[in-house]
């Protein structure tokens, strides 16, 4: 069949389909071959937000309110290079770089619960995942994500000075009263790293 589109995925607006700027683009697919594109959407002079769509098939989709306003971010300040991965179990995670402040971005994420896009412990608030309180966002790498077999997700990124750095999550068999999972520290029999600069792995 040769290439072909989706849709009109590549005619006209495309995905996107939006009067501003679109860019930096991550794809992944779930065990159903449904395809999700997230990307970084201009949404005015000074402000980024986060994006996403699905292709179900006949249509590109939004997961919620996931291409429109504020979108996964939904932040004041500018939301940058976006990571995408599905897991096992079909739950989408994207992650991006957030400006904080002139002096500081942090990375975050959210992910698709079927019915809204939502944090995993403090994920898209403030330090979010990195917690670095001291790179601006031109120094802080585009974040990568990936998810193993059994749910952990793992984030890394580039932070100055030059160091690459990890977390890792995942989710509890028990939950806390609110019924959300936690985060899991180092110590706790769980194995999951605090963040570790690439010198401490010599």
């Amino acid at each position: 069949m040769g290439w072909t589109q989706l849709g009109r995925s590549a005619s006209g607006g495309g995905i996107s389909g939006s009067i501003w700027d679109s860019y930096t683009p991550s794809i992944a697919i779930d065990s159903h071959n449904k395809v999700y594109i997230a990307w970084t959407e201009k949404v005015s002079k000074g402000n980024s937000e986060i994006y996403l769509k699905v292709w179900d098939g006949k249509r590109w989709m939004q997961l919620g309110r996931s291409a429109t306003g504020g979108g996964i971010s939904k932040t004041t300040k500018s939301s940058l290079a976006c990571g995408l991965v599905i897991d096992s179990e079909n739950r989408v995670y994207v992650t991006w770089l957030e400006e904080v402040n002139k002096k500081n971005s942090e990375i975050h994420l959210r992910m698709w619960d079927g019915k809204e896009w939502v944090q995993l412990e403090g994920s898209a608030t403030d330090g979010g995942i990195s917690n670095t309180s001291r790179t601006p966002f031109y120094l802080l790498g585009k974040p990568d994500i990936a998810a193993d077999d059994s749910g952990r997700i793992f984030i890394t990124w580039m932070e100055e000075p030059g160091e690459i750095y990890l977390r890792a999550w995942q989710k509890l068999s028990s939950h806390d009263g609110k019924g959300r999972a936690r985060v899991l520290p180092s110590g706790t029999g769980s194995n999951l790293p605090e963040p570790l600069p690439s010198s401490s792995l010599h």
